[in-house]
């Protein structure tokens, strides 16, 4: 199973890098039941988990890293890994829905996607 489908991520810039860093996770355009699979895997499997953290890292450029910073009040070099590690725990522990994922995906954030990514 491949869970981190980076080939379908664009290089984001700004906020959108923070809360696009899901599809990362969950490839492109996902159905329910894929998004279903990837949670219960990320759910069962650390190297899972630090695989989709590891992918979702990797896909920030500077743009996102300073929006990523900003939105969650880290510093700059620490915003990539918070924010991934943010959206991994959210969705394994099913605060981050395939419904907030589409909003994402659909560039419409909503008070609840910016309390989980600020890890409230």
């Amino acid at each position: 199973m491949n869970i981190s489908m980076g080939h379908c991520m664009m290089k984001l810039g700004g906020l959108g890098a923070v809360l696009l860093a899901a599809v990362v996770m969950s490839g492109c355009a996902p159905t329910k039941p894929q998004f279903d699979v990837a949670v219960e895997t990320m759910k069962g499997s650390k190297k899972a988990r630090d695989k989709v953290t590891t992918d979702c890292i990797a896909k920030f450029n500077k743009k996102g890293v300073e929006g990523a910073a900003l939105v969650l009040d880290v510093p700059e070099r620490d915003a990539k890994r918070v924010a991934c590690q943010r959206i991994v725990a959210a969705m394994t522990d099913g605060r981050l829905s395939y419904e907030d994922l589409q909003a994402m995906m659909r560039g419409k954030p909503t008070p609840k996607i910016v309390r989980v990514m600020q890890g409230r």
